[in-house]
């Protein structure tokens, strides 16, 4: 009797687990969306990295990190656009200072802003030419470690565009 009864737990367990793993594999960006739960990954530029979310829809974009807790060191946010073109980005509803980097399609840095205040806005800051992707950092993000126009940076597959990622 005892035998059977751990048989059928380890049946059990076993089943769920496989479930949940299905689930989680299948599902988790769904998951992390319901509980507020944002993925973060890491990027590069030159050899500098950071931690951040992405911002890859139009509603993330417009949210942006308004109303957001300031950031720590070496975390942002990754605002990766459909195409090339000039973005703007406005400071609406920020609570803290902000460097702002605009990278390209060939993941070099074509323009920075630096110590962007709440104060801004409604000012505008846009590259003078087309970026694909705008990281946000902390201020003082980019004379800390020297991040300078025509570094390479390094973006995770997992969120690049379809028609950048690798063959």
């Amino acid at each position: 009797m005892l035998r059977n009864s751990i048989i059928s737990f380890v049946v059990l367990a076993g089943v769920l687990l496989v479930s949940l793993w299905y689930v989680y594999a299948n599902y988790h960006q769904e998951i992390y969306d319901w509980l507020g739960v944002r993925v973060q990954y890491t990027m590069f530029i030159s050899e500098v990295f950071f931690s951040v979310t992405v911002a890859d829809e139009p509603a993330e974009w417009r949210r942006g990190l308004s109303n957001t807790a300031p950031l720590v060191d070496q975390t942002g946010m990754l605002f990766v656009f459909d195409t090339s073109d000039r973005y703007g980005m406005w400071m609406k509803d920020m609570r803290y200072a902000l460097d702002m980097i605009w990278i390209d399609e060939n993941f070099t840095v074509v323009h920075i802003e630096e110590n962007v205040t709440p104060d801004t806005y409604p000012t505008t800051f846009s590259s003078p030419v087309p970026a694909r992707f705008v990281l946000e950092v902390p201020a003082f993000t980019v004379e800390s470690f020297k991040i300078q126009v025509g570094q390479q940076a390094s973006i995770p597959v997992d969120v690049l565009p379809d028609d950048l990622q690798p063959i």
